[in-house]
């Protein structure tokens, strides 16, 4: 077993302190072991496994995907439409995340906005070249 670690005596030069504690390893792990926690020390109880659900997640992936849609082009509605509904069917969850499933509510009504903009415009087009 190795010696303890000590102070420095008058004579002893710094560089054998700290070649022999570099070099023994054996005190530290000593030390560690002494540093276990006790047998009355209750462990915790594990908390039982809830299985997560990813609507809220799912609803604000879909809104974001249609809004990205619906700035181009109006097919982005049935996603945003979807996104939305899917976010109201996590705010009915205890479970969700409520920040995720606000966000995809928020976005999908926006993604739909925007997609039915897109419609009128190409309704009001296809108007416009039929009448003239």
């Amino acid at each position: 077993m190795s010696e303890p670690l000590r102070r420095r005596d008058a004579g002893e030069r710094p560089r054998d302190v700290l070649e022999r504690a570099a070099t023994d390893p054996v005190e530290l792990i000593e030390s560690l072991a002494h540093d276990a926690p006790s047998a009355r020390t209750p462990a915790r109880r594990a908390r039982p496994h809830r299985p997560r659900r990813p609507l809220a997640g799912v609803s604000l992936t879909a809104s974001v995907i249609g809004l990205v849609l619906s700035w181009f082009v109006p097919w982005g509605m049935p996603v945003s439409v979807a996104g939305a509904l899917l976010a109201i069917l996590a705010l009915r969850r205890s479970d969700e995340r409520r920040g995720q499933a606000w966000w995809g509510l928020g976005l999908g009504i926006l993604g739909a906005a925007c997609a039915s903009f897109w419609i009128g415009w190409i309704l009001d087009q296809l108007s416009a070249t039929t009448a003239g």
